[in-house]
């Protein structure tokens, strides 16, 4: 069985401010702007700069530029992120990396346009119960 249904659609910017929530619910929404980045593979993600991907990324989702970072050390030497998921592929050696939040959404190369919420993009992170999201 198939339904028709209809619904009236409003589409417009909100100028300065590419995120803002909407409806009783408060669903966080963003202007369909042009993400930064084309096709990304493992190998992209391994060299890219997060650096200068979450300012490109800000500019696009607005919000808060976080660091997640590995506060452990082993003498003296900072430990780093740990494997990193990509689909069915693992990035290894980040010592840092940098995202942009917006609510409880993060967005990067690894997540896309669509974000992801914060629990489920610490997962992504094999070692994620001892490191920082700030």
């Amino acid at each position: 069985m198939v339904y028709l249904l209809l619904f009236k659609v409003f589409n417009f910017e909100v100028e300065d401010n590419n995120n803002y929530y909407v409806s009783e619910k408060g669903i966080l929404v963003h202007n369909n702007c042009e993400w930064p980045f084309g096709k990304v593979t493992a190998k992209v993600l391994q060299n890219a700069s997060c650096d200068a991907d979450a300012l490109a990324i800000q500019k696009v989702v607005g919000g808060d530029i976080m660091t997640v970072s590995n506060p452990m050390t082993v003498n003296g030497r900072a430990l780093g992120l740990g494997p990193v998921k990509y689909g069915e592929e693992t990035i290894g050696k980040w010592f840092y990396h940098k995202a942009v939040r917006v609510g409880d959404t993060v967005f990067d190369r690894l997540t896309g346009p669509s974000g992801m919420h914060i629990n489920d993009y610490k997962k992504l992170f094999e070692y994620a119960d001892d490191l920082i999201f700030k």
